[in-house]
């Protein structure tokens, strides 16, 4: 998400280039031309929490290079966000850890509020921004943002809407783990994911929702053939 708020911009989790989870996802649209100009140009960037859709390395090591000192604010999670940086090799100098449920003021119009998630507080966040009164609620992939103690009626309120990066059930097989079974389990959680969301929006009332953060496919076209030349090799030697 790229916010202009005023004269100043906000990017939240920007995953824009390369695979996530040890290329299990690819993006599934193509990022407009200019994003690195774009990701350049913020004020500053929040990134929830360290899954690789949300962290994304990748990303991170085309605009370290050519704009490392771009404030980046993470929330102060038990297990840190950044905890591999220095494994990465991705040279980013301006990251702030900042407390949970604490005013950050940008400016006189803008700030914003890093909070942490009820199920997962280890490692989940959450935001609220505002702007002129304005406020806008991004509860990411938070399973309970902030255990449910959210501000109702906000101008603007962004989820995730798509399921969670498990292997379960598809990667489970023998017993009950039959195709039928992971197709009836998938639809039963498809359903509850709808349900909670749709309850969540009834609850809060904003003005706008905006559902956000699924946008990925499970393959890539190299992957095939990357497989098919594997079968090859094996075969001929």
């Amino acid at each position: 998400m790229d916010l202009k708020l005023g004269d100043k911009r906000m990017v939240f989790d920007p995953w824009l280039t390369g695979p996530a989870f040890a290329r299990g996802w690819w993006l599934l649209h193509e990022p407009p031309s200019d994003w690195l100009e774009r990701l350049c140009q913020a004020d500053l960037i929040y990134i929830s929490h360290m899954h690789s859709d949300h962290l994304s390395y990748p990303t991170l090591k085309k605009l370290a290079g050519r704009r490392p000192d771009i404030p980046i604010y993470v929330g102060k999670t038990e297990r840190p966000v950044f905890w591999n940086l220095n494994q990465s090799g991705v040279q980013l100098t301006n990251i702030n850890v900042v407390p949970f449920g604490i005013w950050q003021q940008v400016d006189k119009n803008l700030r914003f509020m890093i909070l942490m998630d009820g199920v997962h507080p280890e490692m989940d966040t959450c935001i609220i921004v505002e702007y002129k009164g304005h406020k806008i609620l991004n509860t990411v992939d938070c399973t309970r943002p902030n255990g449910g103690r959210l501000p109702m009626k906000v101008d603007l309120m962004m989820s995730d809407f798509a399921g969670g990066a498990s292997g379960f059930p598809m990667t489970f097989s023998g017993g009950k783990f039959t195709e039928e079974w992971k197709a009836q389990f998938i639809k039963t959680e498809r359903k509850k994911l709808l349900n909670y969301k749709a309850r969540l929006v009834k609850d809060l009332q904003p003005r706008i929702y905006c559902p956000f953060a699924g946008y990925f496919v499970e393959s890539h076209p190299s992957d095939k053939y990357g497989w098919t030349f594997c079968i090859t090799y094996l075969h001929m030697s």
